[in-house]
């Protein structure tokens, strides 16, 4: 689901590990630009991290959910 706003800007709800990884390009890109870049930025930890997260959840209410405003 988009939103736009009235400034031009998008915000992007990601729900899904496969629209997920439609803005790795777009995360490692911003990460690499970044003043001091490190391992926790990047989207393959991210990535990680948010499987293991929502691994460990039981009762089903761990999702996944980013906004990645454009």
């Amino acid at each position: 689901m988009d939103i736009a706003t009235e400034s031009g800007v998008t915000v992007e709800r990601i729900t899904s590990e496969k629209a997920l990884s439609g803005v790795e390009e777009d995360w490692n890109r911003l990460t690499a630009k970044s003043e001091d870049p490190n391992v926790f930025m990047t989207f393959e930890w991210f990535q990680a991290w948010n499987h293991r997260f929502t691994q460990d959840d039981h009762e089903g209410r761990r999702r996944l959910c980013v906004l990645a405003l454009k």
